[in-house]
């Protein structure tokens, strides 16, 4: 996972080398285990508010991290003579499901939380080589 998130975020600049490796240091630990909170992820409270601190740094704006990860996809990108992005969107509607159905699945994390409109889009864009053969990060 290390190697993955350095060679990620390897275009980033935050204005300071230490910021970079605070990011590539927070995208590892919650990476590593990313169904639990910040504070478990982290391993303990001073990493953790280390990364709230990180994310409310006034140092950078989000979008220089989100610039230095398009770079490093659109350089993944550059490897292959062709490209397909293909998408799939699925609707999850529970408004018609009796209570008792709406209680069973409010355990997966996709669950909408409104209780009045019990329903889900999920999006997954997968990005495939000409070939079919690799699947490419986005």
């Amino acid at each position: 996972m290390e190697k993955w998130a350095a060679q990620e975020l390897q275009y980033t600049d935050l204005g300071d080398t230490r910021r970079k490796k605070r990011l590539i240091s927070i995208v590892e630990n919650l990476a590593s285990q990313p169904n639990t909170s910040v504070p478990q992820a982290s391993g303990n409270i001073a990493a953790a508010c280390a990364t709230y601190d990180f994310w409310n740094s006034p140092y950078f704006h989000p979008s220089d991290i989100i610039a230095a990860q398009t770079k490093s996809t659109v350089e993944r990108i550059k490897e292959h003579s062709i490209v397909l992005a293909v998408q799939d969107t699925t609707s999850l509607d529970f408004w018609s499901q009796s209570s008792h159905h709406i209680r069973s699945v409010t355990e997966y994390p996709a669950q909408s939380l409104d209780r009045k409109r019990q329903g889900n889009l999920n999006k997954l864009i997968k990005s495939l080589d000409w070939d079919f053969d690799e699947e490419i990060e986005l």
